[in-house]
């Protein structure tokens, strides 16, 4: 079992490393989440999206790691607007 200071040092690393990842990343971004999917949690791209500065999407309907499907009436004028920019 890892020690709770080896888990912190992980943790860390992995925060700077998305921090660098993040700064090298040149193009607008639009990140969409589900707030109800099980299977990609949001939590990580709206983090990446804080580093980013970038536009996010959230679907908030039951379907889960389905939504972009389920909420194409909230999803496709979203993108078509950010493409057109």
């Amino acid at each position: 079992m890892k020690s709770p200071a080896r888990i912190v040092a992980g943790l860390s690393l992995c925060l700077l490393f998305t921090a660098g990842v993040a700064a090298a990343v040149k193009a607008r971004v639009l990140v969409v989440v589900a707030t109800q999917d099980h299977v990609v949690t949001p939590g990580p791209a709206l983090e990446f999206t804080r580093l980013l500065n970038a536009r996010v999407l959230t679907l908030e309907g039951d379907c889960g790691h389905l939504a972009p499907g389920c909420e194409a009436q909230k999803l496709n004028p979203a993108v078509a607007d950010f493409l057109s920019r």
